[in-house]
Formats: structure tokens, C-alpha cells, sequence
């Protein structure tokens, strides 16, 4: 015969065990929502985009750019395809990219940088040229 200890032992065993069961059924339920504390987020301008070469120059926008555009805007980051294009830059000093092709660039107004890429480039009314 079992004595009322060993009894009450067991009892208490099998009750705590059962509770730790539902507290461990009921924390493996919770869902904690993503709260992104860790993340930072940082707008990045056309002063972060442009290369060493253009360093002098303060831009506000990037433009990418298609032939037959119209530009007089303020001083930006423009950006060539990969084939030949006719970029034309706008007020203010401009950072004009050509990318591939036989491109022309012209700076137009301001103290412009025009950079050239893979090809035949021509250069007009840029400050500065590097092919």
C-alpha cells in the first residue's frame, strides 16, 4: 500500500508537471511582432551617388536620362544609357554621365563635369572632361 506521502508526492509531481506543460504550450503560441528598432534608415541623395570626380559640385537630383529630354532644372546627377545618347545639361554645374556609346555631352550652363565612358565622346561647354 502507498503511504499518504509518497501519495502526495506524486500528486504534486504530476501537478507541477501539467502546469509547466501549459505554460510551456502557451509561450511557444505567443507572437512577438517585428519591431525594427535595430534597422536605420538613411535617404540617399544624389550627393551620395556621385563619383570623386564631381565632389565639387552640390547636386539635388538624379536624372536618368532619354534623348530628346528637355532639361533647365537645378544642378543634378545625370545618367547616360548604355548606347549613344545626346545629354545636354541645365542650370547650375551638373555631373553628366555618359555610360556606352558615342555620346555627346554638353554642359550648357554652370561649371559642369562631363564624364565620358566606352566609345567616341564629345565634349562641349563642360568644365571639366574626362573621357
Amino acid at each position: 500500500m502507498i503511504t499518504p506521502i509518497a501519495f502526495r508526492l506524486t500528486l504534486m509531481s504530476l501537478a507541477v508537471l501539467i502546469v509547466a506543460s501549459a505554460l510551456s504550450v502557451f509561450a511557444a503560441a505567443n507572437h512577438v511582432p517585428v519591431t525594427g528598432v535595430d534597422e536605420i534608415v538613411l535617404p540617399i541623395t544624389a550627393n551620395d551617388l556621385k563619383p570623386p570626380e564631381c565632389a565639387g559640385l552640390n547636386l539635388t537630383e538624379v536624372v536618368i536620362w532619354r534623348n530628346g529630354m528637355a532639361r533647365d532644372r537645378d544642378p543634378g546627377l545625370i545618367l547616360g544609357s548604355p548606347n549613344a545618347d545626346a545629354i545636354r545639361g541645365g542650370k547650375g554645374g551638373d555631373c553628366i554621365l555618359g555610360g556606352g556609346g558615342d555620346d555627346l555631352l554638353d554642359g550648357d550652363q554652370g561649371a559642369d563635369v562631363c564624364i565620358g565612358g566606352p566609345g567616341n565622346d564629345t565634349f562641349q561647354q563642360c568644365s571639366v572632361k574626362i573621357q
